[in-house]
């Protein structure tokens, strides 16, 4: 190149859309797999992935099709929440969370009311049972629903979960997982119901389970929120918001369900 000659101009990169999941930096281009605002490293696949808004797969439920896929996701919610932490993508599968959680609805549901009515035919007492069944299912589901999106909202306002796309988009799917959670209710409620029908008074020693399986939910969501937050002393605050969250909307289902009984009823009687 002769003097007075301007340098070669350098090739121009097209944008690809890759950003990191940290910071939203634009890291198109980049010779390292590492985020220079930020310090985050990062898989260019799993960007790219991102970027060209494919969901990805984040429990056993989003590769494996049927109730063995379900099950292991079910149990990885319940015993090791940090796993379902770990590998929550920034962007899931909404279809497939949404699938979790009307699977474990139903499956809550039924057990449930399979009991109930049973008792109902053994005693005598279908009338009662099929009101019942009625109120606590339609309690029971908007009191889950409630809980679920009373505590994605106020995790997206106080948490910023690292390496996600959207706050409330991420917690909602989690959310969505622990919904494996109204299976252990279902069990107990069934449970409570046959003892309380069959051995009077004895419905009350079992107030002790719900606290615990109650208890058991608050802890794998806060091992969540600790083991992927970014908020600091908000994460804190989030931590102490869930189980108010939680129970609030327990006390709106049970209020829900007595509504709908004596509507219930009434309508029966008249």
């Amino acid at each position: 190149m002769s003097q007075g000659e301007p340098p070669p101009e350098a090739p121009l990169v097209s944008d690809s859309g890759m950003r990191c999941l940290v910071c939203d930096y634009n890291v198109t281009g980049l010779r390292e797999n590492r985020c220079p605002e930020c310090g985050t490293e990062f898989d260019p696949d799993l960007l790219r992935r991102v970027a060209a808004g494919q969901p990805i797969p984040c429990t056993p439920w989003d590769t494996r099709v049927g109730f063995v896929g379900f099950w292991q996701t079910w149990a990885m919610s319940l015993f090791t929440p940090w796993r379902l932490a770990d590998n929550f993508a920034p962007r899931h599968n909404v279809r497939r969370a949404v699938a979790f959680t009307a699977i474990c609805y139903s499956l809550a549901g039924g057990t449930f009311a399979y009991c109930v009515l049973w008792i109902g035919l053994r005693t005598g007492t279908v009338d009662d049972a099929l009101g019942l069944v009625s109120a606590v299912l339609v309690g029971a589901v908007f009191a889950c629903w409630l809980c679920e999106t009373l505590t994605s909202a106020a995790l997206a306002l106080l948490v910023k979960p690292t390496c996600a796309k959207s706050r409330y988009h991420f917690w909602r799917g989690i959310a969505h997982y622990t919904s494996g959670f109204t299976l252990l209710t279902a069990a107990w409620g069934a449970c409570g119901f046959y003892w309380n029908t069959w051995s009077s008074g004895a419905f009350i020693s079992l107030w002790f389970p719900a606290a615990v399986i109650f208890l058991w939910w608050v802890l794998a969501l806060l091992k969540t929120i600790l083991r992927r937050n970014d908020s600091g002393l908000r994460a804190v605050l989030a931590c102490l918001v869930v189980p108010v969250l939680g129970f609030g909307a327990i006390l709106v289902g049970y209020w829900s369900a007595i509504i709908v009984f004596m509507l219930f009823a009434g309508l029966w009687n008249w």
